[in-house]
């Protein structure tokens, strides 16, 4: 589990170290301090060194960490102070233009922060003193987990939350309340955008406002786009209702081709028995039932629920054509599978038990009963339940465990849950994917050491391979307003990413920085100017839901650059765009179907 934690930890220093400067000329000295108490400062000096060597690693203010003790026998030319304000005797001495009182509130550009959540990311004029810091050692964490050094100062209230951001101006720190987040441009912000006849092609997809409908012309294309082929792989940016809704009404449409067998989500492996037992229980009341007290904490989203529901709904009345579920991902949210899969197994066995899933004993006790279970040969509450599974879900739990390179150890897991594991789903007619733009990749990136899902079946696995095709689902503008006084404790949780941008809505809308119902974009900088172009393209055409027909890369390049034909849209097979859409609403805790 420590693995694990190290490695969110890099993740989101690397989010801060990517604005950070190159160096040259003298090391920088990066000064940690010392905190009262020895599991404190452990825990501190642990956290100060793991970001110190993220940012060697990226070649970002390359030096030594040394304790403020030492400052006397090393250069002091360019200094990075990191860690919370009391863990330096007098935090002031190194030129910080910040006052702390006896509190530990400070006084930062004319503002006093006084919650002790708050971190602080700051830089001198110069550019020769940082410092990473916090009214607490909480809040010291909270600033390693948003982009800092593209302004002089940025100040946060809780992981995600950015309050302030500043700049020198005439030698003097100039703090401003920061925007929420960018929000999608207005039809007026695009007027003087060019763009020229014929240069992007579009067509609607949806039939109606409430995109509830395919149209005729995309459902024809569709079935064309898939004819012959093994693998639908449609990628999406997360997070989005209307790109939810859109894979639904895909799989509702090529499910009346007869050729679908099996979809496959990125959620945990240990779904799979789950999911599948759900859409084809023929028993409605059993299903419900089943939904209600062992499916309901393995669903979080909505959006995969109404799936399961049309699938289950399909299977009931094509007994010959049945479509089959695959759960492909590690086992994220390790808590809930103890609870809802691994103790109600083996509490057959052994009453009362638990599975201790952070330490060793717990692991081998774990082996012993299993090893006990396939001998007796037991099944679990339901038939899917076998050792066998079971088996297979410890493996990925294990693995899960064991991560330390993200995306290289996660892809062989996730390989062998979609080809090993589920492989039986791969054998014949169409299989969709739904999972991250990432993962769709039908190519093998250069330099990468590793495939990717998509990568994997068109590149190397034999009934796949070159027999897929990739789909990716951009959505741009998010609107807010049904989640705007959602009661997130009531609800599933998401991503960490996820969890942080509802939260930040709704203090940012209590603020008075949002507005309830505008659409806003989830990742900072604006729109890129082919993403622009194709918002010009929907205010023109009325039409929110948009499929690439044809891009005139050539002539778009020579009016905005490079740029443009480095989209990452050319890296799938086509492309559709859901330019103002609704976020995603996590399922309630708190669930009865009837």
């Amino acid at each position: 589990m420590k693995r694990l934690l190290n490695l969110i930890l890099c993740v989101l220093g690397a989010v801060s170290a990517s604005a950070s400067p190159g160096d040259s000329g003298s090391e920088w000295i990066w000064v940690h301090g010392q905190l009262e108490g020895e599991a404190s400062q452990k825990e501190y000096l642990e956290h100060a060194t793991q970001m110190f060597a993220y940012y060697q690693e990226h070649g970002s203010m390359i030096g030594r960490l040394v304790g403020q003790e030492e400052l006397a026998s090393v250069p002091t030319e360019r200094l990075v102070v990191i860690g919370p304000i009391q863990a330096f005797r007098n935090i002031e001495r190194y030129g910080l233009p910040l006052e702390v009182n006896s509190l530990d509130e400070v006084t930062l550009g004319g503002h006093l922060l006084q919650d002790d959540r708050t971190g602080i990311f700051l830089r001198n004029e110069n550019q020769t003193l940082f410092a990473y810091t916090g009214l607490s050692p909480e809040g010291y964490r909270d600033v390693f987990t948003v982009p800092t050094g593209e302004k002089a100062c940025t100040i946060t209230e809780g992981q995600g939350v950015v309050l302030f951001e500043g700049e020198w101006i005439d030698k003097e720190l100039i703090l401003q309340k920061a925007s929420f987040l960018d929000p999608y441009p207005l039809q007026e912000d695009l007027k003087n955008l060019v763009l020229p006849e014929g240069a992007l092609v579009v067509e609607p997809v949806s039939g109606d406002g409430a995109f509830s409908l395919l149209t005729p012309s995309f459902g024809k294309w569709l079935r064309k786009f898939v004819q012959g082929q093994r693998v639908l792989f449609f990628g999406e940016g997360h997070w989005n209702s209307g790109v939810n809704n859109f894979f639904k009404l895909i799989v509702e449409d090529l499910l009346e081709t007869g050729d679908v067998r099996a979809v496959f989500f990125e959620v945990n492996y240990s779904f799979t028995g789950f999911y599948n037992y759900y859409v084809t229980e023929p028993d409605d009341d059993h299903a419900y039932e089943f939904l209600e007290v062992r499916l309901h904490p393995l669903v979080a989203s909505s959006g995969t629920l109404d799936v399961l529901k049309m699938l289950r709904a399909w299977n009931l009345a094509h007994p010959e054509q049945q479509v089959r579920i695959g759960c492909l991902d590690m086992e994220w949210g390790t808590w809930n599978v103890a609870r809802s899969i691994i103790n109600p197994y083996f509490g057959q066995l052994e009453s009362g038990f638990k599975f201790d899933w952070e330490k060793e004993e717990g692991w081998q006790h774990l082996k012993e009963l299993l090893a006990e279970a396939k001998k007796s040969k037991s099944i679990g509450e339901y038939p899917f339940l076998t050792p066998q599974y079971i088996e297979s879900v410890i493996t990925n739990l294990w693995d899960t465990r064991e991560i330390e390179d993200f995306n290289k150890d996660r892809q062989r897991g996730i390989i062998r849950n979609m080809c090993e594991f589920n492989g039986d789903l791969l054998k014949e007619g169409l299989v969709l994917f739904k999972g991250g733009g990432w993962h769709a990749l039908k190519q093998k990136p250069a330099g990468e050491t590793f495939f990717r899902d998509a990568a994997y079946l068109n590149e190397v696995f034999p009934p796949t391979k070159g027999k897929v095709v990739t789909l990716y689902a951009q959505g741009l503008g998010f609107q807010f307003g049904e989640i705007a006084d959602l009661n997130l404790n009531q609800h599933m949780p998401s991503a960490t990413k996820y969890n942080k941008l509802l939260r930040n809505f709704q203090k940012a809308l209590a603020d008075g920085r949002v507005e309830r119902d505008a659409f806003y974009l989830l990742n900072s900088g604006g729109l890129n100017a082919f993403d622009s172009l194709v918002a010009k393209a929907g205010y023109l055409s009325e039409q929110d839901y948009l499929r690439i027909v044809s891009v005139d890369w050539e002539a778009l390049t020579k009016l905005y650059g490079l740029s443009v034909g480095q989209n990452r849209v050319q890296a799938y097979d086509a492309i559709v765009y859901i330019l103002r859409s609704g976020v995603e609403v996590m399922r309630p805790l708190d669930f009865k179907m009837r």
